[in-house]
C-alpha cells in the first residue's frame, strides 16, 4: 500500500490534494473522434492547461508524449 500512496502522491496537486486526469483513450476503441484527428496537436493544447495526468493507449503515449515524459502523469 505504501508504494501506491507514493505514486498517487506524485499525481495529486500538492496544494489542493486533488487530481485532474483527462482520459483520451477512446480513439482506438471507437475510432477517431471529431476534433481529435491530430492527437499530438490535441495533446499539446490539453497539456497547456497543466492536468495532473492523462490516460492514453500505449501506442499514443509512445508516439505523442515522449517530449512530455516526467512533466505529466500517465
Amino acid at each position: 500500500m505504501f508504494g501506491k500512496t507514493v505514486r498517487l502522491g506524485r499525481l495529486r496537486n500538492p496544494v489542493s490534494g486533488k487530481m485532474l486526469t483527462l482520459a483520451i483513450d477512446h480513439g482506438l476503441s471507437y475510432g477517431t473522434q471529431p476534433g481529435n484527428e491530430d492527437l499530438e496537436k490535441t495533446l499539446q493544447n490539453i497539456l497547456k492547461a497543466a492536468p495532473d495526468a492523462v490516460v492514453l493507449h500505449k501506442g499514443s503515449i509512445e508516439n505523442c508524449l515522449k517530449d512530455y515524459a516526467g512533466r505529466v502523469g500517465i
